[in-house]
């Protein structure tokens, strides 16, 4: 049987010659049959130097091509009988130019996709690889649990996911295998998922009984990333975060009794917002 070995597409290779004992050192290589000889006896190279002997008994073959895949055997040259090939080489490439998108998403200063529940995506990724790769996507959540989506033995592999969830937030990756030379190249994407609040924004004023001090509570949870909230008076912010809680305090020389102040939320997602206001009197 021949003995499979894997060679690297612009690499080279050496093939060592084990049709004949160890001490056999003047030998003849030959490609698929032993009438086409790659290099006869008296040659340590081929006049292109593509075929070189190494060590008196084994071939390095330069520049490896695919037409270099085939069967490879030696022999012994005091020996006159006809001999089979017992080498099988398989020149290989890749994976190179490992590409993954998920589309329509949003990104970060940092790298990071971001998408909002419910949204459809498309997941793609591409390598270029001979034999053809194997191509998974694996879905890794913020817990370390992991799950393949999906996968295809071919150089593309492109499937969508309709009403994306929120627990689909993590990470992604896609990998490319070749199974010949077992050689896998990875690309990852990081995903947030998005998500305003459901509920009603909500305020309140009370007073803390030091020195006619108000304290002012707005909420509006339940949405991510936390929303913009902003306390204002007859039109001008007095005070703002980023948080799902903005607790501020007026002095008496703030205020009067009978004001009205506004609390307003706002949480974008790229170009979709939501708002909501509510209002305390004091």
């Amino acid at each position: 049987s021949l003995t499979p070995v894997i060679g690297e597409l612009g690499g080279q290779i050496l093939l060592p010659c084990t049709a004949v004992k160890d001490s056999v050192k003047n030998v003849a290589w030959f490609l698929e049959n032993s009438t086409q000889e790659l290099l006869n006896c008296d040659k340590n190279s081929s006049s292109d130097f593509k075929f070189l002997r190494d060590n008196g008994s084994s071939l390095v073959i330069t520049k490896l091509s695919l037409e270099d895949g085939g069967s490879y055997g030696c022999r012994d040259c005091s020996q006159s009988a006809e001999s089979t090939p017992h080498i099988q080489l398989i020149v290989t490439s890749g994976p190179h130019n490992v590409t993954f998108r998920i589309s329509p998403t949003n990104i970060l200063p940092n790298g990071t996709l971001y998408t909002s529940v419910g949204s459809s995506l498309n997941f793609s990724c591409t390598a270029d690889s001979i034999p053809q790769p194997e191509i998974d996507v694996f879905f890794y959540a913020p817990d370390n649990s992991s799950e393949l989506f999906n996968s295809a033995n071919g150089s593309s592999l492109d499937f969508a996911i309709l009403h994306f969830p929120r627990n689909y937030e993590g990470s992604y990756s896609c990998s490319a295998e070749n199974h010949a030379s077992g050689k896998r190249v990875f690309s990852t994407l990081q995903l947030l998922v998005y998500y305003a609040p459901t509920h009603p924004i909500q305020c309140s004023a009370n007073y803390t009984g030091i020195s006619d001090e108000v304290s002012l509570l707005c909420s509006w949870p339940g949405g991510y990333p936390a929303p913009i909230l902003e306390w204002e008076k007859d039109g001008k912010t007095y005070f703002n975060d980023t948080s799902d809680t903005l607790v501020a305090s007026l002095n008496g020389s703030q205020f009067s009794a009978g004001q009205t102040l506004t609390c307003r939320g706002k949480h974008q997602i790229a170009k979709d917002v939501k708002e909501d206001h509510c209002e305390v009197h004091l």
